[in-house]
């Protein structure tokens, strides 16, 4: 069966195809060819017919209403009803288009298998990854996988700078519309996702708001009075604040023309966008910091920043970064963005879908070996932090002794250690009975259940061996593991 990659983006979209074992770019299929791949925007005329993609794109002024763009983190709400169509109409097109122009890639043969990658909001019982799901069933595809955005970054740079055993690689995703970091560990067998971050809205469309946002206050603009042309204006002043961000990506300052408004043009500089946009490049400098401390690890502990995405582009993202790891005493960790530490050249715009396929191989050689792709470590954090999974410490606490007794981390098992030294702290002896203190929040109220039966059984322990050799006993972390796997019984999911 052949297979495709695709990174469903906010503002485009891209795909992977193999080809004679290596990873090649799709192009789209008619229309204007563009680096990114393929806009992910739609246009619904008033037969309820839609055009997608490069086909769209000329009715975003000539329409405005019926056109859509920047959905792709709503598309589980009914917004489009006045349309007379659902997100998941619209995912379909642009997916069957995407389908098509890779199976020309490979010389118009079918393509059944797509790896989609989705962003770090999406948990397993998100409505959203559902959408996904039936909409790539309705475009034809027969076997859908999911990989988070972060994550098949990282595997991409992982395939691609083979030598750097032992260190570890923080990924850097700002796309159009969400930041997904990751926090890598290269190993010699390959790479394991130490944790990633539940995705922070932040990228291009929020750069954009806030400079439409500006322009509002700064200019006064003389709409006219009828109300197709002023929707024509206002969408174009909105794209306008498209143009200018990428324009200041190479230019110091630009000037443009207000579309559909005579004599009306807005200057900016490279320097006032960047102070614009400051604040918000903040917010994910500091969602990479608490990343970083949920995996047990300190700043000083990465050997390199990754950037991918597209908004990586924009010089001040680099800038800034390093000013922060200044503040962090990290100001040797070198910053990646076009070329590897070999020189190698890097697809900062391909890099997450073609990663996808590189995870969907290296999925098949496992079912192949007959061996357990699970990642022990990613489980345990998804369970410890509730991204995809009930948010439950005990089973957190069985995962990462799990891949200490594989790979013997020692993040997993600090992180382990954390989860039972703080089940001891709420543990308290009131009139010969074993209680906690109020720990739910901690531990997730799914671990609820697992809870009580650790106190049976430490009652149990504290009764039949007397207290001194009880607590002797529970300080020693061999006491806690044989406990935890009785509970669960060895079956968690």
């Amino acid at each position: 069966m052949n297979w495709v990659s695709i990174d469903f983006g906010t503002s485009y979209s891209s795909a992977t195809v193999m080809i004679d074992d290596k990873p090649v770019k799709v192009h789209p299929m008619g229309g204007l060819y563009n680096m990114y791949g393929f806009p992910t925007v739609a246009y619904i005329d008033d037969k309820k017919r839609i055009k997608v993609c490069n086909e769209a794109l000329p009715w975003r002024c000539q329409d405005p209403e019926r056109f859509v763009k920047d959905f792709k983190l709503n598309i589980h709400e009914n917004e489009l009803a006045y349309l007379g169509i659902s997100y998941s109409d619209i995912i379909t097109e642009i997916l069957r288009i995407i389908k098509h122009s890779a199976e020309y890639a490979i010389g118009n043969d079918s393509i059944e298998g797509a790896v989609i990658t989705i962003p770090a909001t999406y948990a397993d019982n998100d409505p959203r990854k559902q959408i996904m799901l039936d909409a790539a069933k309705s475009a034809g595809f027969v076997e859908i996988e999911f990989i988070k955005e972060a994550e098949a970054a990282a595997i991409y740079y992982h395939n691609l700078q083979r030598t750097q055993s032992g260190t570890i690689t923080l990924i850097y995703d700002l796309g159009g519309g969400t930041f997904d970091p990751a926090l890598v560990e290269h190993t010699p067998d390959g790479c394991r996702i130490l944790g990633c971050s539940s995705g922070k809205e932040c990228g291009g469309k929020y750069f954009e708001a806030a400079l439409y946002k500006y322009i509002k206050t700064k200019y006064s603009f003389s709409y006219n009075e009828d109300e197709t042309i002023r929707v024509q204006q206002i969408d174009g002043i909105t794209k306008l604040c498209k143009d200018i961000k990428e324009a200041l990506s190479s230019q110091e300052c630009v000037s443009f023309p207000v579309p559909l408004m005579a004599h009306t043009t807005i200057d900016y500089t490279r320097k006032e966008f960047e102070a614009l946009i400051k604040p918000l490049l903040e917010k994910t400098f500091q969602e990479c910091s608490s990343l970083i401390h949920s995996a047990g690890k300190k700043w000083n502990d990465v050997s390199r920043i990754l950037l991918i995405g597209g908004s990586t582009a924009i010089p001040c993202v680099k800038t800034f970064l390093n000013q922060y790891l200044i503040g962090q005493n990290c100001s040797d960790t070198p910053i990646i963005q076009n070329k590897s530490e070999e020189g190698l050249i890097i697809d900062t715009l391909f890099a997450v879908s073609i990663g996808g396929l590189l995870y969907h191989n290296m999925q098949k050689v496992d079912d192949t070996n007959g061996e357990s792709s699970i990642d022990y470590h990613q489980t345990a954090l998804s369970y410890k932090n509730g991204e995809g999974y009930d948010k439950n410490w005990i089973k957190a606490a069985y995962f990462f002794n799990e891949d200490y007794k594989l790979t013997a981390s020692e993040s997993s098992f600090e992180l382990m250690m954390e989860i039972y030294q703080t089940i001891l702290d709420k543990l308290e002896l009131e009139n010969g009975n074993l209680v906690f203190q109020p720990i739910v929040e901690i531990v997730g109220e799914d671990a609820v259940d697992s809870l009580v039966e650790i106190l049976i059984y430490l009652q149990r322990d504290l009764e039949t061996r007397g207290y001194e050799v009880f607590i002797q006993e529970i300080f020693d972390v061999d006491y806690w593991t044989p406990i935890t796997e009785r509970i669960l019984n060895v079956d968690v999911e």
